[in-house]
């Protein structure tokens, strides 16, 4: 089951498992008009209610081997929305969403893996140093509160019933990236011939941007079930690019001028850390992708924008 189907994450690992022949329920906030003749697959909209009965409903007369809790809210979504319901909205969708679908399978007495997205941000980002799975947690956000919230809250509740992957994943890119995230946004301005002059807001230029594909990490994902790897797991890049070297790198491999296009501001703080992925690698050894160059990565994230366009 995947929770969360229709973001980029939730889009790869169908796409993967689809192509695998794997029969799965994927629940979304959003219809999906994606990938036509899908076999083995179920959708089912959740309209903002991820409570026990309707997991109950959903899942009546079905055993579930994995879960991939992948639904999030960060943000408002409109500036019409307030504080307060974003705050609501978040913990309902980060936290008791999450928290209902393990009651719910503990009643059925089902045992299935359990992955949970987690982010970067419930990391100290302004510290100048390379972060693993021993760095103490240090929100900054209600977002990052609330994925802290949501793990601490089942491992408490459901160590001895369920193995649970904290999957902390650092920034990782696709096309199916909204215009939102600055890597979307920076290689389509870079790749639209309509328009070479209008400027690009980006923040502080000697930001660290720890940069991996989204592709890999799902790919990743699909692999991991087999072993039931339990505890925190960061996906990263194991390396930092300043923001500034990263848009050189897409002007060259889009053969535009939009490094001349950037107007950088300040970011308060600085994002200045990166990820270790020793133990990712080490849990996957053989898996090049791990240590491809950053180089390497924007030619593909770049090549693949082409390929779609």
């Amino acid at each position: 089951m995947i929770v969360g189907g229709s973001g980029q994450d939730g889009l790869l690992l169908s796409k993967r498992l689809y192509n695998a022949s794997v029969p799965y329920i994927s629940i979304s906030s959003k219809q999906l008009h994606i990938f036509n003749g899908f076999r083995f697959c179920f959708y089912q909209r959740y309209n903002s209610d991820l409570s026990i009965d309707f997991y109950d409903s959903l899942l009546e007369g079905c055993s579930v081997d994995i879960i991939y809790y992948l639904a999030a809210v960060n943000k408002p979504t409109s500036l019409a929305e307030d504080y307060k319901n974003c705050s609501s909205a978040i913990q309902h969708v980060n936290v008791e969403g999450f928290i209902n679908i393990l009651l719910l399978l503990a009643k059925k007495s089902q045992n299935p893996y359990i992955v949970y997205a987690s982010s970067c941000l419930i990391y100290d980002l302004s510290i100048n140093a390379q972060l693993d799975e021993s760095t103490p947690y240090s929100p900054s956000c209600p977002y990052s509160d609330s994925k802290i919230l949501a793990i601490c809250s089942a491992r408490n509740l459901f160590d001895k019933r369920f193995d649970i992957l904290n999957a902390i994943f650092f920034n990782h890119e696709s096309r199916l990236r909204p215009n939102s995230f600055f890597s979307s946004r920076l290689i389509r301005a870079a790749l639209n011939n309509s328009d070479k002059t209008s400027k690009i807001s980006l923040l502080n230029p000697n930001n660290i941007y720890d940069f991996s594909l989204a592709k890999v990490f799902a790919k990743l994902l699909c692999e991991i079930q087999y072993l039931r790897i339990s505890g925190d797991l960061i996906f990263g890049s194991n390396q930092g690019i300043l923001i500034s070297e990263f848009v050189k790198k897409i002007a060259y491999h889009t053969n535009s001028n939009i490094n001349d296009r950037i107007c950088y501001k300040n970011a308060d703080p600085p994002r200045l850390a990166w990820s270790s992925t020793k133990l990712l690698r080490s849990i996957f050894p053989h898996d090049k992708n791990l240590t491809s160059s950053t180089d390497e990565r924007v030619s593909s994230l770049v090549a693949d924008y082409i390929y779609h366009s």
